[in-house]
């Protein structure tokens, strides 16, 4: 089955519980065994973000993992701390967003051409790239901003850009710092209404971590 992995939690002492983004039935969990021993074979394939075809097999409680094969990795950008840190943040968000099981081919071609467009070398790498994920993530969900009525002119347009454009345009995009925050505010406060659980303000993570 193809997937992408968006999220891993312990499970006794040497499973951990899976979240994977498959092509064919949305967000699943599947329980891998054994998945934190030192001779693992999966666990390396089970990095955060990595594109895998994942071998499912029917569980009473959880379905189990079985082999697994990776199909693209993100090992190059998860060395640079701002790329890590932008992946790991995108993929929090996005599992805040796609609870349920659900097939939604357009979410798993966004999760795909983000990923592939964070890993071009050419890519500016900063951590405001994910007011940008962040808009079109809600955009394919149906929560399009740009349609909001409060934004003003200018910035009503700005958001417009954001979510019509395609990541090479947005790559070449340059705006002033206090655009650039008016942007995040109201791209924040837009993610945190149609969110079901907390996500933290990713501008301070640039703040705290000095990555920009």
């Amino acid at each position: 089955m193809l997937s992408f992995v968006i999220g891993r939690n312990d499970w006794r002492e040497y499973d951990q519980i899976v979240s994977l983004y498959t092509l064919e039935l949305g967000r699943i969990e599947v329980l891998a065994r054994g998945v934190k021993k030192i001779l693992s074979k999966n666990s390396a394939f089970l990095e955060l973000g990595n594109l895998i075809e994942a071998e499912i097999i029917p569980g009473k409680e959880l379905n189990h993992l079985g082999s697994v094969q990776v199909i693209k990795d993100f090992f190059d950008l998860r060395k640079i701390v701002v790329g890590n840190t932008v992946l790991v943040s995108s993929l929090h968000i996005l599992s805040s967003f796609v609870t349920h099981q659900e097939k939604d081919e357009r979410i798993f071609k966004l999760v795909y051409s983000w990923l592939d467009f964070l890993n071009n070398e050419e890519t500016p790498l900063n951590i405001f790239l994910l007011d940008i994920f962040v808009v079109k993530l809600l955009a394919a969900l149906g929560f399009d901003i740009s349609t909001m009525e409060k934004a003003e002119k200018e910035t009503h347009y700005k958001l417009e850009v954001l979510v019509g454009a395609g990541w090479g345009t947005i790559g070449r995009l340059k705006f002033e710092e206090k655009e650039s925050k008016i942007l995040h505010n109201i791209i924040y406060q837009f993610c945190l209404y149609y969110s079901t659980s907390k996500i933290n303000d990713w501008a301070k993570l640039a703040y705290f971590n000095k990555i920009y």
